[in-house]
């Protein structure tokens, strides 16, 4: 190690991790570490974009508000400030580094509309290709970082002291199923949300609560844990290809197979209200027997525009004019409680995206504020990062045997996806919740929980019952969170 550089493992190389280890690499040995390729997460798929207050007639307190009302007015208000006045500065930092962001013939930026954002002010890159072309662009700055893919963090390495913890490392599973230890002074949890914990969602594969699991055994404190993010309109019966809000930002509506267009008199922005009251409203259209369809005949140039969503469906052979969908699981506003600079509860661990609750989105995030959330928060993790004065130097691997059988009684992966998406879904009741928590004791419940993980699946179940648990003490609905009454 060099004696002025801080050792800082990343896990996770989504848009938060990777821009965290690009403003660290020249300052820190600088260690990522992703669960499958260096592309493979959720900031590769985001079709819709930036959201951030840098045209012409907008503010960041117009963008402000907006955030707060998507969010049910449960955001940390002063976290959201930073989230909308330090991501218009962001945006344009983004830009002058040579980032190149879609314009209109005459050379303007061309903001793009959506869900409950009462402007245009999303910044798209390729049309629907605008997290993979970010991700892409802030990875190609990568000079001395280390990367490992193909690897499954199990444990986080913890000191215990007498009225405090500190990480000093983490214990992984490298591409040939080999058990390795890495020793850091500083670990940066950026792993995403936990998409796969449903059977419809639009995530990464590799997605699976991993980072939420991690916190969890090691002391960290979380939040929120109640308030999970369904987005209206994944294409049905076809992986998991998302279609963009941004289509109904140019004129898609919503319609059901009786032909009606049922968002017409829902509320001041009709099919761009916020995606807890679409979801909920095409989930009632579901439940009552109808299917429903995105009708973009409306929609010029569709191909040009949304040329990722166009190739998915004729890969699927679908009407681009009548796109079957469902809601599905999309994001995760709680997490680990973190400060605005991504300190965790335990020292020297940080979390940033969507893994961490900093409290701006909510009880239901504003569409776009995600890409803004990363680019926001990783710099607040780097400059604090940098200036942290370390108590421990750790150079000896200490206390990383084995404490737990290496099997573990899991339930079947699918049927859990089937029991989560009707019992800590879209609409959720307390006998519902009550009944899914008995399901899950059944389960090695205490061996779950403890220091270290084997497989996804335990990780899964372990935050499963904290949203459950979580739900049912918020007895009434609130965002995201919507409890029917038990019949």
């Amino acid at each position: 190690m060099t004696a002025d550089k801080k050792r800082v493992i990343v896990i996770g190389s989504g848009l938060a991790g990777s821009r965290v280890a690009q403003f660290l690499q020249n300052d820190c040995e600088v260690t990522l570490l992703t669960k499958g390729k260096l592309l493979d997460a959720n900031s590769a798929l985001a079709q819709g974009g930036i959201a951030s207050a840098i045209g012409g007639g907008d503010s960041v307190d117009l963008h402000f508000q907006d955030s707060l009302l998507a969010g049910a007015h449960h955001n940390d208000k002063h976290n959201l400030r930073l989230l909308v006045t330090e991501g218009k500065r962001a945006a344009e930092e983004l830009i002058q580094e040579g980032m190149e962001f879609d314009r209109r013939a005459d050379g303007a930026l061309d903001f793009g509309l959506e869900g409950a954002h009462s402007i245009p002010r999303i910044l798209h890159a390729g049309g629907d290709f605008t997290g993979r072309k970010v991700l892409e662009f802030v990875q190609s700055k990568f000079k001395n970082v280390k990367v490992i893919e193909d690897a499954f963090v199990t444990q986080l390495l913890v000191r215990s002291a007498a009225n405090s913890s500190e990480i000093y490392g983490v214990r992984f599973l490298d591409a040939q199923n080999r058990e390795m230890v890495q020793i850091a002074d500083v670990v940066v949890l950026a792993t995403g949300g936990l998409g796969k914990m449903y059977k419809f969602n639009t995530n990464n594969f590799t997605i699976s609560a991993d980072g939420l699991a991690l916190a969890k055994r090691a002391g960290a404190q979380l939040r929120d844990m109640e308030f999970v993010q369904f987005h209206p309109t994944l294409l049905k019966n076809e992986g998991r290809t998302l279609i963009s809000e941004a289509l109904r930002g140019v004129g898609a509506k919503l319609v059901n197979s009786d032909d009606e267009y049922f968002m017409k008199n829902r509320g001041k922005y009709g099919d761009l209200s916020t995606r807890d009251v679409v979801s909920r409203e095409i989930i009632n259209q579901i439940n009552s027997g109808k299917d429903v369809f995105l009708d973009t005949s409306n929609c010029t140039n569709f191909a040009e525009k949304f040329p990722f969503i166009a190739e998915k469906l004729r890969e699927a052979g679908v009407n681009t004019e009548l796109i079957p969908i469902t809601p599905a699981a999309h994001f995760f506003m709680g997490g680990v409680y973190v400060d605005e600079f991504g300190r965790t509860s335990v020292q020297n661990l940080y979390a940033v995206g969507e893994v961490a609750s900093t409290g701006a989105h909510g009880a239901n995030r504003l569409a776009s504020n995600s890409l803004l959330e990363c680019l926001v928060f990783s710099k607040k993790v780097a400059e604090d990062v940098l200036n942290l004065q370390l108590t421990t130097q750790h150079t000896q691997i200490e206390a990383v045997q084995a404490t737990r059988p290496e099997i573990v009684y899991v339930p079947d992966l699918k049927e859990f996806q089937e029991r989560s998406w009707s019992s800590i879904g879209i609409m959720r009741s307390s006998a519902k919740l009550r009944d899914f928590l008995r399901w899950l004791s059944k389960f090695d419940t205490q061996k779950i929980a403890l220091d270290k993980c084997t497989n996804e699946q335990e990780n899964l179940v372990l935050i499963a019952r904290e949203i459950a648990a979580a739900s049912l003490k918020r007895t009434s609905s609130l965002g995201a969170h919507y409890i029917e009454e038990d019949t």
